[in-house]
């Protein structure tokens, strides 16, 4: 069985990821750390040096090479913006179930601010960006979701019980 979390930055797929595969005993694989790992530069410096289509390009290299290398037994947090590549959207699907980690707005833009060290998407202010690209993205998201969590104000506890149940739920037999 594999997972792939899709979500707004910021929204806590990486935090998700990570606890959930420590708790079902699952590979974990942060998309954003892979990219920088193969490519040997920060997303920050892919960005502003190359720009946004070279980094999805990148994005949608890695992203197939994860996915190829890891069949089973796998638990992804992708980037944001991973969602608006129909290649990827397809690999997605074809890989795994999919998981939409969904925050609020205005939770968004609390955590957002609060790191302050993601690259901009538009070059706007980063508050109007946020909203933009969140209406922007929303259907995406819930079009290729399998299954949504809303973790905001949740007791962590119950949220990484949700998620095992999950993983116990949807064996990879039963894949669409």
């Amino acid at each position: 069985m594999n997972w792939s979390l899709i979500g707004m930055r910021g929204a806590g797929k990486s935090h998700w990821g990570r606890l959930w595969a420590e708790a079902v005993g699952a590979v974990f694989i942060d998309l954003d750390e892979e990219i920088e790992r193969r490519s040997g530069r920060n997303i920050e410096d892919l960005v502003s040096e190359e720009g946004w289509r070279y980094f999805r390009d990148v994005e949608n290299e890695v992203l197939k090479a994860v996915l190829d290398e890891h069949r089973d037994g796998t638990i992804i947090s992708n980037g944001g913006g991973v969602i608006e590549g129909s290649d990827n959207r397809r690999m997605l699907r074809e890989w795994g179930r999919i998981l939409w980690v969904s925050v609020s707005l205005p939770e968004l833009e609390r955590r957002v601010a609060r790191e302050g060290r993601r690259p901009s998407l538009t070059g706007a202010d980063p508050v109007l960006e946020l909203e933009k690209v969140f209406y922007a993205r929303r259907e995406l998201y819930e079009a290729l979701a399998d299954r949504i969590i809303e973790p905001e104000n949740r007791d962590p506890q119950e949220v990484l019980h949700e998620l095992e149940q999950l993983w116990k739920l949807f064996p990879a037999d039963k894949l669409r």
